[in-house]
């Protein structure tokens, strides 16, 4: 599946990988020698939503990541 682009996070890496709904799921990526994170919502359609912050911590973004998918209706 496609990643999407970030403006500030190399994607480099594949931290966290939490399924959650039926078949979606929310992953961290990033690049952990500079610090830089992005959470991503991948449907089975595709990427439904990601960050674009560079986040510091990605318990953090993950964090945000759980956060946008549980507030965006889904089951």
């Amino acid at each position: 599946m496609p990643q999407p682009y970030f403006n500030y996070t190399t994607n480099r890496q594949i931290l966290h990988v939490i399924p959650v709904g039926i078949r979606d799921r929310v992953e961290v990526v990033g690049d952990p020698e500079n610090c830089s994170y992005e959470w991503i919502i991948y449907t089975p359609e595709g990427v439904r939503e990601h960050s674009d912050m560079s986040y510091g911590s990605p318990e953090i973004a993950l964090r945000d990541g759980l956060i946008t998918y549980s507030i965006a209706g889904n089951p």
